[in-house]
């Protein structure tokens, strides 16, 4: 919206305050339960999130453990090859 150019003296005419989802109007009555909907979908979301992380953690931990066993098994193995 292009303003008009205003004279000495002139202030600009009143702008209408705009409507957001936290005012609650007759016209938006359940605006602030929405975004609430939409925070708690969103937390339950990470939270889930947050439980696969975690199960893959422990997966790649008990993955490594049991290479790492291999790996010195191995070494153990070959040390004894090399020994008089």
């Amino acid at each position: 919206m292009i303003r008009p150019h205003r004279g000495p003296g002139e202030e600009y005419p009143p702008v209408a305050p705009m409507v957001t989802p936290a005012h609650r109007t007759p016209d938006y009555p359940n605006a602030e339960t929405t975004p609430m909907l939409h925070e708690e979908m969103a937390r339950d979301r990470l939270r889930e999130l947050r439980k696969q992380a975690e199960f893959g953690r422990v997966a790649r931990r008990e993955r490594a453990a049991r290479r790492w066993q291999r790996v010195a098994r191995w070494a153990s193995h070959r040390a004894a090859h090399f020994e008089p």
